[in-house]
């Protein structure tokens, strides 16, 4: 078998893939230990159980990440149809006000060059670039959003794409087997913080404020508790 001194050679010394292969996953193995060999002194009592916290989250993170939550598809259909339902609402409300209010034809909320043309053109906003280049992003809006002018189409714009996204979260967001996974992050720092807000955005996907977890009577729940997860 051949021995690779991972600390005095690099990928691009060896010719053939599979040796720079090698040579990377050596190099990814002895780094990582270098730099814990150079963080670990440092911690003081406090980081080293929060340090702690976070490595013995790995194991039921992994699990709630392999594990899933069995969805309710029936109520899943559902709040799908409620949100096609004010998105078609607040479409209607958009293009009354960009036409009454602009005079503005065939505006499309989903086109971004139409989106620019309404604030830098007909409402003569200052253009807002994002790497030099013209931008209708979220960011934008926000800042776009100072103009009184602005917003009400704005408010339309950020409820019209949340509304989307959550929809395209719900349509592709569960398994084969009727669960929805996500990924969930044990850091560091603030690792249970991260951890419940990861859960946070598994509920808002399906619209669900946090406070109805432990009440499920106050609503229909998507979530499906089976009596091994109970």
């Amino acid at each position: 078998m051949k021995i690779i001194h991972t600390n005095s050679t690099t990928p691009a010394d060896i010719k053939n893939q599979w040796g720079r292969d090698q040579i990377y996953n050596g190099l990814d193995c002895v780094v990582t230990l270098e730099v814990f060999n150079a963080i670990h002194s440092q911690l003081d009592a406090t980081t080293a159980k929060t340090y702690a916290f976070s490595r013995a989250l790995q194991g039921p993170v992994l699990e709630m990440r392999c594990r899933g939550s069995l969805i309710d598809n029936h109520r899943k259909r559902e709040v799908i149809n409620e949100f096609h339902d004010k998105i078609d609402y607040l479409e209607r409300s958009l293009s009354r006000i960009v036409l009454d209010g602009v005079g503005m034809l065939n505006f499309s909320w989903r086109s971004p060059p139409q989106v620019m043309e309404l604030f830098y053109n007909h409402l003569q906003i200052p253009t807002i670039k994002k790497q030099g280049r013209p931008t209708a992003d979220r960011d934008a809006l926000e800042k776009v959003r100072a103009f009184t002018v602005a917003k009400p189409i704005v408010a339309h714009l950020i409820a019209l794409r949340e509304l989307t996204k959550k929809i395209e979260a719900l349509e592709m967001g569960v398994d084969n087997d009727g669960r929805m996974r996500t990924s969930y992050k044990a850091l560091a720092n603030l690792a249970l913080a991260e951890t419940f807000r990861t859960w946070r955005k598994v509920l808002e996907a399906y619209s669900l404020p946090i406070r109805d977890v432990n009440s499920p009577s106050s609503m229909p729940s998507l979530v499906k508790a089976t009596s091994s997860e109970q």
